[in-house]
């Protein structure tokens, strides 16, 4: 608080206006000098995870591979999506793996019929893990006896 006998013009202001201007420019450096600390910790934290898993802090992420090491060198991607909560997306038949990322969504389910549905409908649905599992096969022997193919995928 500037007192009301300290004025604008630096020479003319009696000592205690200096001393408070100065108390306040010494604030103002420590706080940035703090924040100038504190940004390169930040930017500077690694990445989390053994390569082949995103971050959870990371945005939604499915794509698909037709190959299995096409999907753990992240190279040959035929299908990328960025979805939102609750989309339905498609499996085509070219994709046998998929790595996902679920972002801050915890509910994942992958599906035997290509709309997303589930079991009250006569088909079968897959729950996986919240954030990243890595790479998935869309050929799963747990589903319906003998094993499934995934056509559809979907996180909320």
């Amino acid at each position: 608080m500037v007192h009301q006998y300290c004025s604008s013009v630096w020479v003319h202001q009696p000592p205690f206006c200096h001393f408070t201007s100065l108390i306040r420019a010494i604030y103002h450096m420590k706080f940035f000098a703090l924040l100038a600390l504190g940004l390169p910790v930040t930017l500077g934290h690694p990445a989390s995870g053994d390569g082949n898993a995103l971050d959870p802090r990371a945005a939604q992420k499915f794509n698909q591979y037709a190959s299995e090491d096409d999907c753990k060198n992240d190279k040959h991607i035929l299908y990328h999506k960025a979805p939102r909560s609750a989309e339905c997306i498609q499996i085509d038949d070219k994709t046998n793996y998929f790595f996902y990322n679920s972002g801050g969504l915890l509910i994942i389910s992958g599906y035997t019929d290509p709309w997303c549905h589930g079991e009250s409908v006569g088909w079968t649905k897959k729950r996986f893990k919240p954030y990243s599992d890595g790479c998935n096969p869309t050929w799963d022997t747990s589903l319906a006896g003998d094993g499934a193919r995934l056509r559809s995928f979907k996180m909320y």
